[in-house]
């Protein structure tokens, strides 16, 4: 037999090779086509300039004839792209970075795969971290996308990381906790929050969410409030540097990037269709005339005015938003052939069927399916507003996974020992040493 440090390697071994495999085809395949550099522009191209004004030492702002964006998305991913560029430019290539990116992000995507053992490890048993681990190197899409540069692989990791300490935050003993669980530890999982959220702005509500649950779930609500309070504590001064630059760029206090009101009119207009369709704001032109703050506060407006004025036309394009976020295949018209269909399609709907019999067996353990399966719910409820694309579930689907590897395990048990050892497993997995319920977090079950 081999040991599970073995597996472990061979699993990421072979997710990096996956991923550098495909990497060098779609670097190869965008080099000989007339796709574009990006494969999918649009916010590719965003990332990758504001990319080379942190490489360059430039002001971080993207500047087209009479429009100046200066909060136009998150610094997180860019500076990834900054990283590989000055790479580049160390190794003295030449041409543009793309390679070299892909390759940067076929690393991070082989450590989100990591990140979901230590996280299933944490949560579960070790087991169930190579499983979950072992479905994420496999996965089509997280492979396919892993070297696509946009955001969702950058994320995934951020977002694993966060979770693993919010885990830790949360199963602790308050009445055995040392100095650095009670305070070190949730200023830590704030910190890695703000690290997310650095990458993509909507992963900020996951810190006040997490407060609350974490006063709801505790025995103790006076340690529970401190341990709350210590995470947004370190939300708040991990990203107080990039408040402080917006407020002195814009004069405003603005938390995370002023985009939010065009993708909130983007799935809330009268043309709206449920998927990402911005040639409005071109045609539109007010950044002409509007300041980027002002323009932010209009499409707001326009948004809700459209959602209270046409309530029954909102809830259809929900309903439309929610199938084009669950829908088991892709999207974009780009990857539509029956192969990428079938294939993204028989990874997703069996790890949807396991997570689902994976969150019944351990419904009681409430923090474990909550950094699991939440993840994909609270997308999935963000993205019934704005718009619905499988990029959008992407990064959900490696904390899913992990409750998918329960699942197996119950299912392979059940069909290996009947009803009687179906019921053993499932007794495992309820008394399993990290079970919310043998700690003070769970008040419940």
């Amino acid at each position: 037999m081999f040991s599970r440090n073995f597996i472990l390697s061979m699993t990421l071994i072979m997710a990096f090779g996956l991923r550098v495999g495909v990497a060098i085809g779609l670097q190869q395949f965008v080099n000989s086509s007339d796709q574009g550099n990006f494969y999918i522009d649009g916010d590719a191209d965003f990332y990758w300039r504001l990319g080379k004004q942190i490489a360059a030492g430039k002001a971080y702002q993207i500047e087209d004839e009479l429009r100046l964006r200066q909060v136009v998305r998150m610094p997180g991913f860019p500076a990834m792209l900054a990283v590989a560029i000055k790479v580049k430019e160390w190794l003295n290539l030449e041409g543009e970075a793309f390679f070299v990116a892909r390759i940067l992000l076929a690393g991070i995507g082989t450590i989100a795969c990591w990140l979901v053992y230590v996280l299933g490890r944490q949560l579960f048993d070790e087991t169930t971290g190579l499983i979950a681990a072992g479905l994420t190197t496999v996965s089509p899409i997280m492979t396919g996308f892993s070297v696509v540069l946009l955001t969702e692989t950058v994320f995934a990791a951020c977002m694993l990381a966060s979770l693993i300490v919010l885990a830790k935050v949360a199963q602790t003993d308050f009445t055995a906790a040392s100095r650095f669980q009670t305070v070190g530890l949730p200023v830590f999982a704030g910190v890695l929050i703000a690290a997310a959220t650095y990458v993509r702005s909507s992963w900020l509500l996951v810190g006040p969410i997490f407060f609350i649950l974490l006063v709801v779930l505790s025995t103790n609500r006076r340690q529970a409030l401190l341990r709350g309070s210590l995470v947004l504590m370190g939300l708040a001064v991990a990203l107080a540097p990039w408040i402080v630059r917006n407020y002195q760029v814009t004069d405003k206090v603005v938390v995370t990037t002023l985009w939010l009101g065009p993708s909130l009119y983007d799935g809330l207009n009268p043309s709206a269709t449920g998927a990402s369709n911005m040639d409005w704001f071109d045609r539109e032109n007010l950044m002409a005339k509007m300041t980027e703050y002002q323009v932010d506060r209009h499409y707001r407006g326009k948004a809700i005015e459209f959602a209270i004025n046409n309530p029954v036309r909102t809830v259809q394009l929900a309903g439309i938003k929610f199938f084009r976020y669950w829908k088991p295949w892709p999207n974009h018209e780009m990857f539509s052939t029956w192969w990428q269909c079938l294939a993204v399609a028989l990874f997703f709907i069996p790890v949807v069927v396991l997570a689902a019999h994976g969150w019944w067996v351990t419904r009681y353990q409430y923090w474990n399916w909550l950094l699991t399966v939440g993840p994909i719910i609270y997308f999935s409820a963000l993205h019934v507003i704005f718009v619905g694309s499988l990029r959008y579930r992407l990064p959900a689907e490696y904390s899913l996974c992990v409750m998918s590897a329960i699942g197996i395990q119950v299912w392979i048990r059940s069909r290996r020992g009947g009803k009687a050892n179906r019921n053993q497993s499932v007794s495992k997995l309820l008394t399993h040493p990290k079970d919310c319920r043998s700690t003070l977090c769970c008040r419940y079950g």
